[in-house]
């Protein structure tokens, strides 16, 4: 059975520093069928020489200004020609061996689209991973997010050519599209294999922080309206994740002045042994927010047995049944998904009534009233 080709599309602005790993992890795959298409947005910097470095191996460049990313990403659509279409951003590179990966998957299944792991990459260092066989699909399916990262997911061209990135989503246009994609049926294959790397940092600034939080909001009340679930409770809950999402990014924004550091430490009680239960995106984000003001965890427990006995942050990521043996501390729950679930479970193992319980989703909202407060007033 012929391989199926596959087009990878690099979109890139001023990557000088990363754009070399992201090709030559493209070109060193081996995979023979393979369709590699660049579109640059006029970079200012060292982009395009280290491009024109690598021209024999790159079928499609094109190097223009753009209306944004989703601008970039639909000419990058219009010239694929392969069976099946994914995105590497410029500053993410593959894992050896992943096209092929792909390919097998693909060609047994023959899914619409084939979602596979990704692992966080932050100073170099691998410190976590999706865990895609697990998602929040319904989630995901209201355009509420669900852990997807865009460079483990493969879209059937024919499936792809049909849709184009929306251009009012500077950020977001991608969740959209899987949000419509689930919703209209089409058929998903997740696999809990490594494909690419993600480099934590894209979204450092905090500008393109409160967009995203405001895009995700508006991409998932949208879809409601077209999929007439706009009910008032759902609006609550839309409403209720927005404000969530703003204020875990209010409480990063803090974590940049050490002076808030006293602060911090009193929201977590008497006690400053603190251990962080779910290692996903946002417990590593809440990981680096925490170290920014000297605020150092003394266990990272997860429930995903594959990350069981990883060193993340020179910590081993403990099993939940290590909470048992604890005298004392604070747990902090950092997942926003599945916190009900995960406070049942610590309150099932009956641990010692020393120890505080608390929510990220309730720490982030009590500090991000208390900065509203000091800033505004009443």
């Amino acid at each position: 059975m012929e391989e199926p080709k596959i087009t990878i599309i690099t979109v890139c602005l001023n990557c000088e520093k990363t754009i070399e790993q992201t090709i030559q992890s493209v070109i060193n795959q081996k995979y023979k069928n393979l369709e590699y298409i660049i579109i640059d947005g006029c970079s200012k910097d060292n982009t395009k020489e280290i491009i024109n470095k690598y021209n024999k191996y790159i079928t499609k460049y094109i190097s223009e200004p753009d209306f944004g990313i989703s601008d970039a990403m639909n000419k990058g659509v219009k010239l694929a020609t392969g069976d099946l279409i994914s995105f590497l951003n410029g500053d993410d590179w593959y894992a050896i061996g992943a096209l092929q990966k792909i390919a097998c998957i693909y060609q047994k299944t023959k899914a619409d689209i084939v979602c596979a792991d990704v692992n966080f990459i932050f100073q170099d260092k691998i410190i976590g991973r999706t865990n895609v066989t697990s998602w929040n699909v319904n989630n995901l399916k209201l355009g509420l997010g669900g852990g997807c990262r865009f460079q483990g997911v493969f879209i059937k061209a024919s499936l792809q050519k049909q849709y184009y990135y929306d251009l009012k989503y500077k950020v977001c246009a991608d969740i959209k599209l899987l949000s419509i994609w689930l919703s209209n049926g089409c058929s998903f294959e997740f696999s809990d294999q490594v494909v690419a790397n993600y480099r934590l940092g894209g979204f450092s600034n905090n500008g393109l922080k409160y967009l995203c939080c405001k895009e995700m909001y508006q991409v998932a009340r949208k879809l409601a309206i077209q999929n007439n679930i706009l009910t008032k409770e759902h609006e609550k809950v839309l409403r209720e994740v927005y404000i969530m999402r703003l204020a875990f990014v209010i409480c990063e924004r803090m974590s940049n002045n050490l002076r808030n550091r006293n602060y911090f430490l009193k929201q977590f009680g008497d006690s400053s042994k603190i251990y962080l239960f779910a290692f996903g995106i946002y417990g590593i984000r809440f990981y680096q927010l925490l170290k920014q003001l000297n605020i150092y965890s003394y266990g990272i427990i997860d429930n995903n047995r594959k990350i069981w006995g990883e060193n993340i942050f020179g910590q081993q990521i403990q099993k939940p049944d290590s909470l048992r043996s604890l005298s004392d501390g604070t747990i902090v729950i950092t997942s926003f998904s599945a916190e009900k679930q995960i406070m049942s479970q610590i309150q099932q193992m009956q641990l010692n009534h020393d120890i505080k319980i608390i929510t990220l989703k309730d720490f982030c909202i009590k500090v991000a009233k208390d900065y509203v407060h000091d800033r505004f007033g009443n």
